[in-house]
């Protein structure tokens, strides 16, 4: 949960090595989004956030953390196919093509886009993924 004060906000949990980050640790401004890879509106602020940095440049640090909301039925998949990616070295990647396909996300395509971004090896672990993805999605 985000905890803000007047003075000196701070963000709990505060920005650390698990969060994805666009943007120098020393950037005079953050904007953290909660985001979801299935939800139109978080799909709109992508062009949104653009613009802001944009218009920040290198003041601005950006940090996207998953907030997958139980309405729409491949959010977790997509967060999940997002870190695998990360793992990988290629989140934002991720991130661009699930936002771009938000509308039409389907289990198939997710594992699809999470094994072309990690050929080779990466197939081998997206089918590990995936496994351990439906069985998550079963126990929801």
């Amino acid at each position: 949960m985000a905890k803000a004060t007047r003075k000196g906000e701070t963000l709990t949990p505060e920005i650390n090595d698990r969060d994805h980050i666009q943007g120098s640790s020393t950037a005079a401004i953050t904007l953290v989004e909660f985001g979801d890879f299935e939800c139109p509106y978080s799909a709109d602020a992508v062009d949104t956030i653009r613009v802001i940095e944009r218009s920040f440049g290198p003041r601005l640090r950006f940090v996207f953390r998953h907030f997958p909301l139980d309405k729409h039925a491949h959010a977790f998949d997509a967060a999940e196919a997002a870190e695998a990616a990360g793992a990988q070295g290629k989140f934002w990647e991720m991130y661009e093509w699930l936002f771009a396909h938000h509308a039409t996300l389907a289990a198939s395509q997710i594992e699809r886009s999470v094994a072309s971004l990690a050929p080779g090896q990466g197939t081998i672990q997206s089918r590990s993924i995936w496994a351990r993805l439906s069985l998550a999605g079963r126990s929801r």
